[in-house]
């Protein structure tokens, strides 16, 4: 896949907000991946910056902003990875708008939980599955005590944590701890990357509708038009791995 890297930078190439005299910017991520680069919008740091405010941000002394910093880049090399994986490509239109959206999809609205293991009409996997109760799983726990943890619930209390935080290391560690926790009975990294290939997955079902409403984004479905045909042909294996016999 090559090499993944993202730099923050002040961009001062936008016209600036001027304040008692001083120029603020924005802060912008530059993502580099496959000899294709884009750069996009801090989410992290989502405010308005002057110079002397960046350079502080970004003093490796300053503990606290340099770990913010760290997140966000590992956030957005995990989703560019998952995207290069699916597609072969580093597609920076695409790249953009599951970036621009991540945040304001939550663990909540996906259809993660269960599926009846059916493709093209053929029974696959060996049983049901249902990945929110212990005993028609693999791992022998639920995962929705997982989504209602009190850190999942901080960005929204009705809908858990976005899919933008979802895959920042810090929840992927969380849900690491939460499985040795609670004795999971799978393979802990095997059942990690099952779970997030759900997330991702359903998550394409969210963007489809919100690409099909947006003109800045809309060639996006004809572009990927297969794929998202397929999405739920994509999921099914993953609950079928997980699969128990009834």
């Amino acid at each position: 896949m090559g090499k993944i890297s993202v730099r923050h930078f002040l961009n001062t190439n936008l016209k600036p907000y001027i304040i008692n005299g001083d120029r603020y910017f924005s802060i912008y991520a530059l993502i580099t991946a496959i000899r294709q680069n884009t750069k996009v919008k801090s989410k992290a740091f989502s405010e308005y910056y002057t110079e002397n405010d960046f350079a502080e941000i970004v003093n490796p002394e300053n503990k606290e902003d340099s770990e913010i910093l760290k997140n966000e880049e590992a956030t957005i090399i995990n989703i560019a990875s998952l995207l290069i994986h699916e597609f072969d490509v580093f597609d920076t239109t695409l790249f953009a708008a599951v970036y621009n959206y991540y945040q304001e999809i939550y663990i909540f609205d996906l259809d993660i939980e269960s599926t009846d293991l059916m493709v093209d009409g053929k029974q696959i996997g060996k049983g049901k599955v249902n990945l929110f109760r212990k005993d028609k799983n693999k791992m022998g726990l639920g995962i929705d005590k997982f989504f209602i943890e009190p850190y999942s619930l901080k960005e929204n209390q009705s809908k858990g944590i976005s899919v933008f935080s979802w895959f920042s290391p810090m929840t992927q560690e969380n849900l690491r701890i939460f499985l040795e926790n609670n004795n999971c009975q799978y393979n802990i990294h095997r059942s990690i990357e099952i779970i997030n290939k759900l997330v991702f997955y359903s998550s394409f079902n969210k963007l489809n509708w919100i690409f099909r409403g947006s003109k800045k984004y809309g060639t996006l479905i004809e572009k990927y038009s297969t794929f998202f045909m397929n999405i739920d042909t994509k999921i099914r294996p993953y609950f079928a791995e997980l699969s128990i016999k009834d």
